[in-house]
């Protein structure tokens, strides 16, 4: 018996960074993302952001060719600059982004340049070595917030802020602040803005916990009616990139350095990144960022078949755990064999297209799907260009078959999770594989059987 090649769900959108062959003399050295420690240069060549955190501008790393990030404070693997200098004149050592455009001394000495042509390499007060420019700062940097008020980042205030004029007036984004240095929790050392009443994003302490922000929802009627999520709703949604920043696939978080998806994802893919904690894909309205890891270990399912996707399951390990936070979180794995009853809805998500030939999604959204038992989705998909000879392999089941609610082109290897109702908290049910189409009445979509392989991927994460 032949078998009917399937339209495979491969994934198209392409996302860019710009890359810069070379760093800023002294002050950056070219090193793998994993070797920074704080201070990536961003895309317009000017300021200085965490390496988590990403847009970064890239380069290319001197001694092994590959892409790396333009890096303020490296490991020690990394020689540092020695040629420090002191300030003159009234001005003072700060980071690039806290300087007036105009407003920076030249090397030597003498004369204002445009900080985005060149710095100089002093030594930032109170910053455990990071090297900055000789400036009048356009932004006073406080040490703690006056009152009540408390040091978050940008995107968790929606009350009051300090302005530069030391008053608390309600926060605007791009408003002119004060900032302040955050010394709490995964964002400890980068700088943030005195808020009153700042919303707290903490970090769930059990998986499977789906967050809601209702104060940041959107409302989005494409094509397939994908509702957009809201910020940090999946925390374990993560994408997978090509080292240059191609999107490659969608994966879900399992713990704190592993990640599961499809194997198609990732079979015959070399250096592959992960980002996690994305809702907006390029943009950077999120009030928390997102972090990016290298893949340091590719594991695919001995019996995946790459002809007719069979078994079509991976594990990837990030070179380094993640923190739990708001918007990272992992998902809980199901156990053996755990059943679904048929009808019952489930949630995926992706940033997919909203129509077989529409377009890829800015924001992350979401589709509830009912669940279809194997016999029957393998009846309907009969009845489709597969033919009545076809057979529905026990490592797949099935989801959705309504009008114009499916999964489509950009969401593969993504999650389908299902509420355990007996406490309340979301596990993987299924990993977008395949489909016939998107949204056609009455043909559901194929996905990964995830609890059929839960002991397998118990026993691989177990291991290290």
């Amino acid at each position: 018996m032949s078998v009917v090649p399937v339209v495979i769900l491969l994934l198209l959108c392409r996302l860019s960074r710009a890359q810069n062959p070379s760093c800023p003399a002294y002050t950056h050295d070219c090193v793998p993302f994993y070797q920074c420690i704080d201070g990536v240069i961003n895309t317009s060549g000017i300021g200085i952001i965490d390496p988590r955190f990403g847009p970064t501008s890239a380069c290319t790393v001197s001694d092994t060719g590959e892409l790396g990030v333009c890096c303020k404070i490296p490991g020690a693997t990394t020689p540092r600059p020695t040629n420090i200098i002191s300030c003159s004149g009234g001005q003072i050592c700060v980071e690039p982004l806290y300087c007036n455009a105009d407003g920076t001394i030249n090397t030597d000495g003498s004369g204002l340049i445009d900080i985005r042509r060149i710095v100089n390499n002093c030594l930032v007060d109170n910053t455990n070595g990071a090297k900055g420019i000789c400036c009048s700062p356009s932004v006073q940097i406080i040490d703690s917030c006056p009152g009540d008020a408390t040091c978050v980042e940008f995107g968790q205030c929606r009350t009051k802020s300090l302005n530069t004029a030391g008053f608390y007036i309600p926060y605007q984004q791009g408003g002119s602040w004060k900032q302040c240095r955050i010394v709490h929790g995964p964002y400890s050392s980068s700088t943030g803005i005195c808020c009153e009443n700042a919303i707290k994003y903490e970090a769930a302490n059990e998986c499977g916990v789906r967050n809601s922000d209702n104060n940041i929802r959107t409302r989005f009627r494409p094509q397939l009616a994908k509702k957009t999520t809201d910020f940090g709703e999946y925390p374990w949604q993560a994408i997978i990139f090509h080292r240059n920043f191609t999107f490659n696939c969608g994966a879900t978080l399992i713990s704190n350095e592993w990640l599961v998806t499809a194997a198609h994802c990732v079979y015959d893919r070399p250096n592959l990144q992960v980002r996690l904690g994305e809702w907006v894909v390029n943009g950077e309205t999120e009030p928390l960022p997102p972090r990016d890891f290298q893949v340091s270990k590719v594991t695919i399912h001995p019996s995946y078949n790459p002809y007719n996707l069979h078994n079509d399951i991976a594990l990837l390990k990030i070179s380094y755990p993640t923190n739990y936070e708001y918007h990272i979180n992992r998902v809980c794995i199901p156990y053996a064999y755990q059943n679904v009853g048929e009808g019952t809805k489930c949630f995926a998500s992706g940033w997919g297209k909203n129509a077989f030939d529409g377009q890829f999604q800015a924001t992350l959204k979401q589709i509830d799907l009912p669940v279809v038992g194997n016999r029957k989705c393998e009846d309907k998909l009969r009845r489709t260009i597969l033919g009545r000879f076809f057979r529905l392999d026990d490592s797949f089941v099935c989801a959705g078959g309504e009008p114009n609610k499916d999964v489509c082109k950009g969401d593969g290897g993504g999650p389908l999770v299902c509420q355990d109702y007996s406490t309340g908290n979301y596990f993987l049910y299924g990993i977008t594989a395949w489909g016939i189409s998107c949204g056609e009445k009455g043909v559901p979509g194929v996905y990964v059987n995830v609890p059929k392989f839960s002991d397998w991927i118990r026993q691989n994460i177990n291991q290290y």
